[in-house]
């Protein structure tokens, strides 16, 4: 028997034009959803069967409650985590999915800026000037460069591979991002479902996507480093640092699972797709794993990407995830012939070695 009351939510549109939409208190029972909303209250009563595509959106310290009702989609927000098992217990009956907009690899995440130690005045006196968190520098020290690549690559802020990774340099957290929405949302769901489906996973549990997700620290892509070399590759990488390396270690432990590899290619493809042309099938994908060194975890996968419908031909999306300390880092790539594949093995390999340089991250 479900029954339940919790004030403190703000609904966002209000049902109907010019009626509050905070403070919100909602209701749950086995008939459905009911709304008060104001100080009058206005009411509404919702039957379970008229709400539709329920989410749950976890962050930090706060969570929302999306749904469609009548065709529209509706957001309940709350600046706390009160109630919030027993709400995510109520949605996942209805068969909604949790998920914690933590991984780097979402298109067009919203990163916000942590300047740590810099005041707004400091900065407008002294804009040269930037102090990073420890987090923030090893997440950049990190990150693939021309150390790994060599002085023949170019950057570019045309390729697709922004999809994937987002602007370079902005080193944030995506614990304050706001959730994804429209096309971006869309795609990111649909790389979700690919990735669960394949490594036969549940949002529940699922550390990459799901909702047992934690965030990082700090967050920080690299430039999409570019070159003409076996027919072209595009290659960039996005580095997570977490407060702790057991938070790291329950990630490497999923990633782990025989078959993460092409799994988490196969999602990337079709987060890409999703991107450019809108949902489809599920993309086959194959493991490829660069060679490692003891202490570091490293993962790959390569899948087909037909960006045909931008005026690029058929590449291969080649992804790599590598964990280390703190540290999580992907890295992704479009190449034009197998032989850049061989390419981009390279140049992660490179990038592990560095990492267990003592100076190559030094803080």
């Amino acid at each position: 028997m479900i029954s339940l009351r919790s004030p403190g939510w703000r609904v966002d549109p209000a049902f109907v034009e010019g009626t509050p939409t905070e403070p919100v208190t909602l209701l749950a029972d086995d008939a459905g959803l009911t709304q008060l909303a104001g100080e009058g209250p206005n009411v509404w009563q919702i039957p379970w069967a008229q709400l539709t595509d329920p989410q749950v959106v976890r962050y930090r310290r706060r969570y929302e409650l999306v749904a469609r009702v009548g065709g529209r989609q509706f957001r309940w927000r709350r600046s706390d985590n009160q109630d919030r098992e027993a709400w995510i217990d109520i949605w996942a009956g209805r068969g909604a999915d949790v998920r914690s907009p933590r991984r780097v690899l979402a298109p067009l995440l919203v990163m916000i800026l942590i300047l740590v130690g810099v005041g707004s005045s400091a900065w407008l006196a002294r804009p040269s000037v930037v102090h990073y968190s420890r987090a923030a520098r090893s997440a950049l020290g990190a990150l693939l460069g021309p150390q790994d690549l060599g002085t023949s690559w170019s950057t570019t802020n045309t390729s697709q591979l922004i999809n994937l990774v987002g602007p370079a340099g902005q080193v944030g957290s995506p614990a304050g991002a706001p959730a994804l929405t429209g096309a971006a949302a869309v795609a990111e769901a649909a790389g979700a479902r690919a990735f669960q489906s394949c490594l036969h996973v549940t949002n529940r549990v699922d550390r990459i996507y799901g909702a047992a997700g934690q965030f990082p620290v700090a967050q920080v892509a690299s430039p999409v480093y570019t070159n003409t070399i076996d027919g072209g590759i595009q290659i960039a990488s996005v580095t997570q640092y977490y407060a702790s390396a057991a938070m790291v270690a329950a990630d490497t432990r999923e990633m782990s699972t025989k078959g993460f590899g092409h799994c988490f290619a196969e999602s990337q493809a079709v987060l890409l797709r999703t991107v450019i042309t809108g949902p489809s099938g599920s993309i086959p994908a194959q493991e490829n794993d660069p060679a490692g060194v003891p202490g570091v975890f490293v993962r790959g996968g390569v899948a087909p990407a037909d960006l045909s419908s931008v005026g690029v031909g058929k590449l291969s999306l080649v992804v790599d995830v590598i964990t280390y300390h703190h540290l999580e880092i992907s890295v992704v790539a479009l190449v034009a012939s197998p032989s850049g594949v061989t390419v981009v093995d390279r140049a992660v390999e490179l990038e592990i070695a560095r990492l267990i340089v003592p100076s190559a991250l030094s803080v």
